[in-house]
């Protein structure tokens, strides 16, 4: 509107009126209509211009134009956050993996492996059951233990490795071995009196 006025007032006086594809490019948004209207009008006309462009806000392809550069920037911020999401994921799944192997290796460990070489039991975790599994050989021989002025001990000791596997419902079997030690009396406390 601002512009056809302009251009009817250029007719008048004499002067030639802009080109049909300059006359578009205005309306193609608001930066545009100023760079044509700051090369063809002299600054004080270019004033209520602008007053009634700003009263009529933002054209349809100026809002298109600004989502689409509102969406670019948003795209990467989505790949991240989609990474994210990812990374959590994974370190729970690490951090499950890690808490049944610490449980694994404590539970072998207050065992007596003599009584018990082989055996398994179910954890309860937030990511599913865990089963977990054991199978003891005997790494050395089993040996007395000695007290004290050298005197043979009430106790028989073997040293095990343990062969440990990590069974999740969900994920792959993880397999470990510790080393663990199995014991057994050899006599009653009672032969002591």
């Amino acid at each position: 509107f601002c512009l056809a006025a302009r251009r009817v007032r250029l007719r008048r006086g004499g002067e030639r009126s802009p080109t049909p594809g300059r006359a578009f490019a205005t309306g193609v948004g608001l930066l545009g209509g100023l760079i044509l209207l700051m090369g063809r009008f002299p600054r004080g006309d270019l004033q209520p211009c602008l007053k009634n462009r700003a009263l009529h806000g933002f054209s349809v392809l100026e809002a298109m134009i600004a989502m689409a550069i509102l969406a670019a920037a948003l795209l990467p911020l989505l790949a991240l956050q989609g990474q994210f999401v990812r990374s959590v994921d994974s370190m729970e799944r690490v951090d499950a993996r890690l808490a049944a192997r610490t449980s694994a290796i404590h539970y072998v460990q207050a065992l007596n492996l003599t009584q018990a070489p082989q055996g398994q039991f179910i954890q309860a975790q937030d990511t599913g059951p865990v089963l977990i599994s054991w199978q003891a050989t005997p790494a050395l021989p089993a040996r007395t233990v000695r007290g004290n002025g050298g005197f043979p001990g009430r106790f028989e000791l073997t040293l095990y490795d343990v062969q440990i596997t990590i069974a999740p419902a969900q994920g792959p079997t993880e397999q470990f071995s510790v080393r663990a030690v199995g014991w057994r009396p050899m006599r009653s406390i009672l032969s002591d009196f």
